[in-house]
């Protein structure tokens, strides 16, 4: 009984100091702290493990105790929010309008296409639609430059040829294109893309442009 002395004894200076605190103005708590808690709760199930025989102060103080915690409100509390939180799913939100739409259009396999009962085929009727978000990976073409000449077939005239202006290009000679040198410029100083990671990228790509080149991209600024 020992055990019980002290567990009753903390529980009551527990007490006293609430009704102090209290009666100094200060808000606080019918609740108790969770290692408080605890330790009168193990020494009140080790008295009640005894026996039948447990004496009575042990059962008024059980009470007492979980009125203080608010055990039984606690719990039910917690289950409703439980309840709650499994019965709600996270709102999905539209894909921006802005974005390009690619029809995937999966048919039934061959196998499933006819009628079950006739053994007819059976006719599209309609589609079940989903949007999911993807990702088309970036390609590298070798742009061919074709300069149309015109010269004029009509015999003895003297006409000079003449040809298409030349494409655009960053620099004269230079064997980059525009939209090329943009992208490896606004990964560079927008997203941070070291130049010697992009020339990697390249090589993946099935291109190896040499980190001297890319380099000299930033003279184009």
């Amino acid at each position: 009984m020992a055990l019980f002395g002290d567990v009753m004894a903390h529980y009551k200076a527990m007490q006293r100091q609430l009704a102090e605190l209290r009666g100094t103005g200060h808000k606080t708590s019918e609740s108790v702290s969770s290692a408080q808690l605890g330790l009168l709760l193990t020494g009140l199930e080790m008295l009640s493990g005894a026996g039948s025989s447990a004496p009575d102060p042990l059962r008024e103080a059980d009470r007492a105790l979980s009125k203080a915690a608010n055990l039984d409100d606690l719990k039910n509390k917690s289950s409703e929010e439980n309840k709650k939180k499994g019965n709600k799913r996270p709102a999905e939100r539209p894909f921006p309008n802005k974005l390009r739409r690619v029809e995937n259009v999966v048919t039934v396999p061959e196998d499933d296409r006819a009628c079950p009962g006739c053994g007819g085929a059976r006719v599209c009727v309609g589609h079940d639609v989903s949007e999911v978000l993807e990702r088309i990976p970036s390609e590298l073409v070798v742009r061919v430059d074709k300069r149309e000449k015109l010269a004029c077939k009509n015999d003895g005239c003297e006409g000079s040829m003449c040809r298409a202006p030349l494409p655009d290009k960053v620099v004269a000679g230079g064997r980059l294109g525009p939209n090329l040198v943009a992208s490896i410029l606004v990964d560079k100083y927008r997203d941070g893309l070291p130049l010697n990671r992009q020339a990697q990228r390249f090589q993946r790509m099935g291109v190896d442009i040499p980190l001297s080149t890319l380099v000299s991209t930033r003279s184009c600024m």
